[in-house]
């Protein structure tokens, strides 16, 4: 007697458990994302600490040294400023040790910090002479500013 085989239908892979999954999923980061957003919109009456007063009045942060630096147009031109006065890199490294050594007796140690401003125009070169100075002046906090773009 003949036995009778049915033909093997390929296997099938069923989406629809598979949507859900991924519907959920993305329902779930929706709602995760939107409570991170505004979480920092309420407004709230936050405690005062007493000791968190004292603590930031006398660990009060010193102002940063703000370096500005301009393109060099001509070899040997003084293209660092601290305040009003240009100098070059020797200049600068004396000035920041000057200014960290007054910082750290008056804020303690590792207190100071360097904010850069530097031209868009300016030389890479230049940047990386002024982070030289300040680490011979061994100021590691530096920030170099930026403008938001519009």
């Amino acid at each position: 007697m003949r036995i009778k085989v049915a033909k093997k239908l390929p296997p099938e892979i069923n989406m629809i458990p598979m949507i859900d999954v991924i519907m959920m999923l993305l329902i779930f980061f929706l709602v995760a994302t939107r409570m991170k957003t505004e979480e920092d919109k309420i407004d709230l009456e936050l405690p005062t600490s007493l000791e968190a007063l004292i603590d930031a009045i006398s660990k009060k942060e010193a102002a940063p040294i703000v370096v500005n630096i301009v393109p060099a147009k001509v070899p040997g031109s003084k293209p660092f400023y601290v305040g009003t006065v240009g100098m070059d890199r020797a200049g600068l490294a004396s000035v920041l040790q000057e200014q960290a050594k007054k910082i750290y007796e008056m804020h303690g140690e590792k207190a100071a910090m360097v904010r850069m401003r530097c031209d868009k125009n300016a030389e890479f070169s230049q940047l990386q002479e002024a982070l030289k100075a300040c680490q011979t002046a061994q100021i590691a906090t530096v920030y170099v500013a930026a403008e938001k773009p519009q």
